[in-house]
């Protein structure tokens, strides 16, 4: 649930749109090649690091928008995903890692794309929003390129099994909260292709299924990647 003034500010595909976005991506890209460089490892004090992130994160959108107590929950794709990175660094469990791969690749990185902060331009939420969703995607990158996660068909199906897992437990709470957790009650508040997936709940059906085709296409091109590094 997000606060749609932001949709008078920000335009999609404008100057800034796309300055904002190429700024986070080349951070990134920068990140990630200069922890493969100087083999820079992350471990459990990365971990701590991404939970009390995710603390302060949520203290800055209650600034925003005063927030009912349950969208605290982790029950959004980027919410969770921080707890996901946070368990799989702390563990270095591979399961975890695949599933944070498949999620940013699939759904998180469209925040870049389809971008839908909370509040007026250059704002301390319009920074968080991309600098928070810009970390999640360095997460995937970083557990892709530097730590060269197993990735198969195996780990696709598992990363689908666990987003169906998490449907299903929003789904109780959209309802007797009236909130919106990944959007399965209401469509985002910023034009985005799901406008174009019919009425509700036949887009939740359609995001779905077009979900486990782009994780089809992710694992294609991760085979072709690791061929062309010689993996």
């Amino acid at each position: 649930m997000y606060n749609k003034r932001m949709n008078e500010n920000l335009v999609l595909f404008s100057t800034t749109h796309y300055i904002s976005s190429l700024t986070v991506i080349f951070i990134i890209a920068l990140s990630v090649f200069l922890c493969s460089k100087f083999k820079i490892s992350f471990g459990k004090k990365y971990s701590v690091f991404l939970v009390i992130y995710y603390v302060l994160d949520c203290m800055i959108r209650n600034s925003v928008r005063e927030l009912h107590i349950i969208e605290y929950l982790p029950l959004h794709i980027c919410s969770i995903l921080f707890f996901i990175s946070a368990y799989s660094f702390y563990k270095e469990s591979i399961i975890g890692h695949q599933i944070t791969f498949f999620w940013t690749f699939s759904l998180t990185l469209q925040s870049l794309i389809f971008p839908i902060p909370g509040d007026h331009l250059y704002s301390l939420e319009f920074f968080r929003y991309f600098l928070t969703h810009g970390l999640i995607i360095f997460n995937a990158c970083y557990v892709f390129f530097r730590l060269n996660i197993p990735l198969n068909f195996q780990s696709l199906l598992n990363s689908f099994y666990a987003l169906q897992v998490l449907i299903l437990i929003a789904i109780p709470f959209n309802y007797f909260f009236e909130l919106n957790f990944m959007f399965l009650n209401q469509k985002p508040p910023s034009p985005t292709p799901v406008d174009y997936f019919g009425p509700w709940p036949w887009y939740v059906l359609v995001v779905d299924l077009i979900t486990f085709m782009v994780f089809s296409l992710l694992l294609l091109l991760t085979k072709i990647i690791s061929r062309i590094r010689g993996n």
